[in-house]
């Protein structure tokens, strides 16, 4: 599987995840990740965040976000802990699969939006949407 950077985010302070429902990431600083698509009828475009639930991340902190593209399939999500001094940092991999589920008619753009008090970064994932067409 190869990967592509996309983009990161980077905290002054060390956070953690707090809670994840469908398709919204909620962390311990205020700020929330979720995936963002314009709905024309009946289509359902997402990031599947909730894998997350049962991963070695929900009992970490980290101070970077990475975003990788995995073409036609989802994300990677890295997410990074500094520990200074000296010591090597540390890199949690995550796959986000996304889903594009509809009839084959509609948009399948999708974007991730990350939320804080500062404003809204988005990143553009169309490209890392698998298709599951009825």
């Amino acid at each position: 599987m190869e990967y592509e950077y996309l983009a990161e985010l980077e905290f002054v302070e060390k956070i953690s995840i707090k809670k994840i429902d469908d398709d919204t990431i909620y962390f311990s600083n205020g700020s929330k990740l979720y995936s963002n698509h314009i709905q024309d009828c009946c289509e359902y475009v997402h990031a599947c965040f909730e894998v997350l639930e049962d991963c070695f991340i929900m009992e970490e902190s980290f101070d970077k976000i990475i975003f990788e593209k995995v073409e036609n399939s989802g994300i990677r999500m890295g997410f990074r802990t500094s520990y200074g001094f000296g010591k090597e940092d540390i890199t949690i991999y995550e796959f986000i699969p996304c889903y594009n589920e509809q009839n084959g008619y509609y948009s399948s753009d999708l974007s991730l939006c990350f939320v804080t008090d500062k404003g809204v970064f988005a990143i553009d994932v169309s490209d890392c949407v698998e298709d599951c067409i009825d």
